[in-house]
């Protein structure tokens, strides 16, 4: 991976912000964007604490805000920074391809006494200090993966999770962040929200146009679902979310309509 991403060195990105600050620029570059340079494009403040992967990660961001204020400019200084983003792109796709995904282990068992230790790590640690709290997010981690359910002690655990490192990291766009959460995906072990995750999708496929009764289950689950195990990086996921938008509108519609006597006997339905 250090040979893969060596375009992108730390003296090298040091170059690239001298010649952002200190250089002549071209004809072509305004103050504005000179501005931008010295701004955007510049080492980790933090590099000691990065690893070389991290670092370069850290230098594409920002060269990439570097071209979001200045990308129309076609001076020689923009010009390279364009090459330069391109080629880390081109390097970090042909890296994601190469990389074959780790089979994932069967899901780990949950009983009784499995949630009795993790929960009680969790409470014994969470309102401690910052070494406490990484104990008691790990446990809340483990229990949610073994033992997720559509219960308030899952939805507690996961909002607290939530609030505690939110799991939607920032990437500079849709390329990078795919290829971050395919590895995360190839690592991690099969949970108990996957497994929720298809028979919600399930219930969903084998659910037919008048089962009104099901189609309600379905919203409850689906909003429980969101809440406990929703990650924004899955289409099906943010699917749910926008169904669920949409349900809802089409819920609140029709009882304004009914209240004032516009409304049909028949209420909505999964389609609308």
């Amino acid at each position: 991976m250090r040979k893969v991403f060596s375009l992108f060195s730390p003296f090298y990105m040091l170059l690239l912000a001298c010649a952002a600050a200190h250089a002549q620029p071209a004809p072509q570059q305004t103050e504005h964007c000179r501005r931008a340079a010295g701004r955007y494009i510049h080492p980790s403040p933090d590099k000691k604490h990065l690893t070389v992967e991290q670092e370069n990660e850290y230098e594409y961001r920002g060269m990439k805000t570097y071209l979001a204020v200045c990308g129309d400019s076609d001076d020689d200084f923009t010009r390279r920074i364009k090459q330069a983003v391109a080629g880390y792109e081109a390097a970090a796709h042909a890296a994601a391809q190469a990389a074959a995904p780790a089979p994932k282990p069967p899901p780990a068992p949950c009983d009784d006494s499995v949630r009795k230790e993790l929960y009680g790590r969790f409470r014994e640690s969470y309102k401690g200090d910052a070494e406490q709290k990484l104990v008691a997010y790990k446990a809340a981690k483990e229990y949610v993966c073994r033992c997720a359910d559509y219960d308030d002690i899952t939805l507690y655990l996961s909002n607290w999770m939530h609030n505690y490192a939110s799991p939607h990291d920032f990437y500079p766009n849709g390329i990078a962040a795919a290829e971050a959460f395919a590895r995360e995906e190839a690592q991690r072990p099969r949970c108990r929200c996957d497994e929720m995750r298809e028979q919600l999708v399930k219930s969903f496929r084998e659910q037919t146009r008048y089962e009104r009764a099901r189609a309600q289950q379905n919203h409850e689950n689906a909003k429980k679902f969101l809440d406990i195990c929703g990650d924004n990086r899955r289409p099906i996921d943010r699917y749910l979310g926008e169904w669920l938008t949409k349900y809802d509108k089409s819920v609140r519609e029709f009882e304004e309509k009914q209240q004032k006597g516009e409304a049909p006997a028949k209420g909505p339905t999964k389609e609308q």
